[in-house]
């Protein structure tokens, strides 16, 4: 329990250890130093509301209880339970504000994650309706495709302009599949597939949403072999790498995202490297963990991330749908970004 007094108009007089570590500092003086310099206001997500209980207490003298979010010292807020009430200590010394702090950051996470599941499960049943309806549409609208494709009259830039028609169409079944596949939990027979051939159309219109961002992408595709896997599935995964990867250079001053493809531990494997600020070593453990999120309100005050909504899907998403297939989903971090490899077992050709 974290312990504090402050004056009525908020300058922190003293503090537990407890509360100066949740808040970020080794010791309270460390705390005591920073708060005062800074004003009491920093360590609030709600100053004003802080303000207004303050006044309260001082006005009753019985405790006044609120919850709400706090700022930690490297930026990143937390959630907790304060109770505040009038202190006089003895002596006649003017009126202090006691303070309790309860943290209850991860009860908070636990109650989030059950509200977005509970939502979710209402989003499942939509998304196995939507899924399919949308391949019935595009069963008709491929085999359509297909037909006029095939008339030998049709003119050649005719031809050129259905035949890309086609492929988003067959692009767009594949998604409605891997829809269905993570909604029902079924899995699918997958197709011998080469990463490069399946990755490169995918980085062609990558590369220029991140230019248009002021962000470089760099291509380092070695051959590699054949590998057993879903064509939508990789594309999905690649895609919502190339999203994390791009929020996460957004305000640092190289941006720059790297794919790469290798052979390696008897299979394939694509990696997507970033030059972002890297990953906390607190949550390293929590990365693939269903909607945990490093973006939105648990990013670094005033970060790009913070501005992003997230719901904290997507890694558990693509680490399921390697894990079918017998692939993995690996990450490594430092301070000059991250990065996410994905690898997929090569496809056994037996005598």
């Amino acid at each position: 329990m974290g312990i504090f007094h402050t004056t009525p108009e908020g300058k922190l007089v003293d503090a537990n250890p407890h509360f100066a570590r949740t808040i970020g500092y080794d010791t309270p003086e460390d705390l005591i130093e920073a708060v005062n310099k800074e004003g009491i206001a920093s360590l609030y997500g709600d100053s004003a509301r802080r303000a207004v209980v303050s006044r309260e207490a001082l006005g009753s003298g019985g405790w006044h209880t609120f919850e709400g979010r706090y700022k930690r010292r490297d930026g990143s807020y937390g959630f907790g339970r304060m109770r505040l009430r009038a202190y006089i200590s003895p002596g006649g010394a003017p009126p202090q504000i006691e303070g309790f702090m309860e943290d209850l950051t991860e009860q908070k996470s636990l109650q989030d994650r059950l509200l977005r599941t509970e939502r979710l499960e209402g989003l499942v049943q939509l998304a196995r309706g939507i899924g399919h309806q949308f391949n019935n549409i595009h069963a008709v609208v491929q085999g359509f495709l297909e037909v006029a494709i095939a008339d030998p009259s049709l003119p050649e830039p005719h031809r050129s302009h259905l035949g890309k028609a086609l492929e988003a169409a067959r692009r767009a079944t594949g998604i409605t599949s891997a829809l269905e596949i993570l909604t029902t939990g079924s899995s699918r027979a997958g197709e011998a597939l080469v990463l490069e051939e399946v990755l490169v159309p995918v980085l062609g219109r990558s590369r220029k949403e991140a230019a248009d961002q002021g962000v470089r992408m760099e291509l380092d595709l070695s051959t590699t072999g054949p590998v057993i896997a879903d064509r939508s599935m990789l594309e999905f995964v690649l895609n919502s790498l190339l999203s994390n990867a791009l929020h996460a250079v957004l305000d640092r001053p190289t941006r720059l995202i790297t794919v790469r493809t290798r052979s390696a531990d008897g299979g394939s494997r694509f990696e997507v490297s970033d030059t972002g600020c890297g990953i906390q070593p607190s949550d390293m453990s929590k990365l693939f963990t269903p909607f945990f999120s490093t973006k939105g309100e648990w990013a670094l005050s005033g970060s790009p991330q913070a501005k992003v909504r997230g719901m904290g899907l997507s890694l558990a998403i693509c680490r399921s749908l390697l894990s079918g297939f017998g692939g993995r989903l690996e990450v490594s971090t430092a301070n000059a970004g991250s990065t996410f490899a994905a690898w997929l077992p090569a496809l056994r050709t037996d005598a």
